[in-house]
């Protein structure tokens, strides 16, 4: 998966699934820009991986390059890209013991698409559930713009393994919109009949999977939430 991609002289827009756009303007005859790119690969990936960048110019010239693009091993628990409206990105499907916090962030059709961080951490675990011992890791979201509609909102999925379930759909979520900023309770969305981000954000389902993996599903806006957990 593209992650991001740089110039070492003009701007580039972020991904929309594999493709991006870069402004080279004022290359002189027989010169050359660098442009970087950064893939994440599969987690269940094994041996040596190809990665391959096709280059065209807005005359429909093909660019020539040396060098290929740097790979990043993926690292559980954590993800990043570009997500495109309407699409996804997730830390995994299904927790585990040793990996007991996964999410999905899911982008209505609307809106410009985000560049987005999803991780599960460790740190700072004791300040976060109002002075009670908390199940699960915290949650990171990074911010992102463009998403107001609070009846077409972005969706955050958290799942926690049963063996950092909790109280289970009894529990109670906490998030911290800004670093150092207050943590409050996560309440439930006014109206769980449709999907409305009031208040926000807000848990709008909240499910004991057949495995005893609990699942919350929450509503919310650009800047809801930076930290989340449980």
């Amino acid at each position: 998966m593209p992650v991001s991609i740089t110039t070492s002289k003009g701007t580039c827009t972020g991904f929309t699934g594999t493709h991006a756009t870069c402004m080279l303007s004022g290359i002189p005859a027989g010169g050359s820009r660098g442009v970087d790119v950064v893939f994440v690969t599969p987690p269940d990936a094994s041996g040596a991986l190809l990665a391959t960048v096709d280059v065209t110019t807005d005359d429909e010239q093909t660019a020539h390059g040396s060098g290929g693009p740097t790979v990043i091993a993926a690292r559980p628990g954590s993800t990043r890209g570009f997500v495109p409206p309407g699409g996804s990105i997730s830390t995994g499907g299904s927790p585990t013991a040793e990996n007991n916090t996964v999410a999905t962030f899911i982008l209505p059709k609307s809106g410009p698409g985000a560049a987005i961080t999803l991780r599960a951490e460790t740190d700072r675990t004791g300040e976060f559930c109002g002075g009670r011992p908390c199940s699960g890791k915290i949650l990171y979201l990074s911010p992102f713009a463009g998403y107001d509609d609070l009846r077409h909102p972005p969706i955050l999925k958290i799942v926690w393994d049963k063996t950092a379930a909790g109280r289970g759909v009894s529990s109670d979520l906490y998030v911290q919109k800004a670093v150092n900023g207050p943590i409050v309770k996560v309440e439930n969305c006014r109206d769980t009949s449709i999907h409305l981000a009031d208040p926000h954000p807000c848990v709008h389902e909240r499910t004991k999977r057949g495995s005893g993996d609990i699942e919350f599903e929450i509503l919310l806006i650009s800047g809801d939430p930076r930290f989340a957990r449980r």
